[in-house]
């Protein structure tokens, strides 16, 4: 990688994405998102052989949105410095206990591989400064059928008015059929996945639309499965007032329904957005806005995104408005996006990021072979990440070389109302427990990030 061409790059395009962007004050702090910690020690120590434990789960979901035990997986406990310290397996029932000498935080890693058909995938996703207790579930990467009762079916729909060139959008099943207009008025989504858990009732369907100047949607439940299912579309939206900032490029409005979103677009400004309100199913309500820039250099291809994810509690508030989430950290990203690249040394700080309470880094090889190796950071604001966060037996180090592409993303992020990194990484695990109507609201009804990415084809 031409170090040199990749960091002008990512000036030039941050540069020009941050003249756009609302900015922010640094407020002359020492940054909240750190939590109080450098990410470089594993605090807390009382001395004496005592011990604290560490537990977690590894599930595998279903089609179903039930899980099964997994026993694919392991943690890895390291000290300060990311040297490893422990290695830990799953029992029969995917259930990890690990001992550990007495600390508050820790470095672990969730590590996975498995082989398919077109190579081995490797995953690892490391934490920095954890608290130490229940590290909450970590999901290995394939879908299993599990017990779950599955058909599929052509879904039909039926408007009263011609629905825009947006289309329309299935909620509901385990698949995400391609909308596909039959006449202005109706519609198929064609090889439609449904599933149901044993004994229990098939899932309702929601399909939402736009016919131009509202929302539509429509629901079908308690249907018997053997029969044509066809669901009218009927129900309209109310309007309300959106206030988005004009610098997002994007701008749309989403409908939840168990952690399934259909969304439509809307211009970044002011303006009425619809929203459908009765529906026989619970749903939330999401407004979004996203600045994206993209640079290209020769293999090189450079990314910068700006975005926010915000509830619209229509129930108690006639206008949902969207700011732009703060730029100010992004040049300081940029550079430690090089260091990383560049640099033997593992310790970062992201300056003018006390908005902001975590860093992720992903990085995801692919081999020429078909493989792909993929490992996932998170950390505080201010810290060190591992250098190779895999054990060597996993023999992956070798094969490195033969990358056929290269995806790296630095990305800070935060939920409103965490403002520690301690707090909000605990928080991320125990969301990892929550049922799929409870990802998205609560803690999580507001998300800023913004992200700096690079893609790389080796010549």
């Amino acid at each position: 990688m031409n170090r040199l061409k990749l960091l002008a790059v990512l000036t030039s395009t941050i540069f020009f994405t941050a003249c756009g962007g609302s900015g922010g004050s640094d407020g002359g702090s020492t940054g909240g998102g750190t939590g109080g910690s450098d990410g470089g020690s594993t605090g807390g120590g009382t001395g004496g052989n005592t011990n604290v434990n560490l537990t977690a789960d590894i599930v595998q979901s279903t089609v179903c949105n039930t899980e099964i035990a997994a026993t694919n997986a392991e943690l890895v406990v390291y000290d300060s410095n990311w040297a490893i310290k422990s290695r830990h397996r799953p029992d029969a029932q995917g259930k990890i206990s690990a001992s550990i000498p007495q600390t508050q935080n820790v470095n672990i890693a969730f590590i996975t591989q498995t082989t398919t058909t077109s190579g081995t995938r490797t995953y690892v996703e490391s934490r920095a400064q954890h608290p130490v207790g229940y590290l909450g579930k970590f999901e290995v990467s394939s879908s299993a059928p599990g017990d779950c009762e599955c058909v599929t079916k052509d879904v039909t729909i039926s408007t009263l008015l011609a629905l825009s060139d947006q289309g329309a959008q299935l909620t509901g099943a385990a698949n995400t059929p391609r909308y596909q207009e039959i006449t202005g008025r109706t519609g198929v989504f064609p090889d439609t996945q449904i599933c149901r858990k044993p004994n229990s009732d098939w899932p309702t369907l929601t399909v939402f639309g736009h016919n131009g100047g509202s929302a539509v949607a429509g629901t079908l439940s308690d249907y018997d499965v053997n029969s044509d299912l066809d669901v009218l579309v009927s129900a309209s939206g109310n309007s309300y007032t959106a206030v988005v900032d004009p610098n997002f490029f994007n701008a749309s409005v989403s409908h939840e329904v168990n952690g399934q979103f259909a969304s439509y677009t809307i211009p970044p400004e002011t303006g009425d957005i619809s929203v459908i309100e009765d529906l026989d199913v619970s749903s939330r309500v999401h407004l979004r806005g996203s600045r994206f820039e993209q640079r290209v250099e020769g293999n090189q291809t450079v990314n910068v995104l700006i975005a926010r994810r915000k509830v619209f509690d229509y129930e108690n508030e006639n206008t949902a408005t969207l700011t732009m989430p703060d730029v100010s950290p992004l040049l300081s990203l940029a550079e430690t996006f090089d260091n990383f690249i560049s640099s033997d040394s593992t310790s970062y700080q992201i300056n003018n990021a006390d908005q902001y309470t975590m860093l992720s880094i992903f990085a995801q090889v692919s081999l020429q072979d078909g493989s792909t190796y993929t490992e996932q950071y998170y950390g505080p604001i201010r810290g060190n990440y591992p250098e190779n966060a895999l054990p060597s037996d996993y023999g992956i180090e070798s094969q490195l070389a033969n990358a056929s592409s290269i995806t790296l993303d630095f990305s800070l992020f935060r939920y409103a109302g965490q403002d520690f990194y301690q707090t909000a990484i605990q928080k991320l695990s125990n969301r990892s427990t929550l049922p799929p109507n409870e990802l998205f609201g609560a803690d999580w009804a507001d998300y800023s990030i913004v992200s700096v990415s690079a893609r790389v084809e080796p010549e």
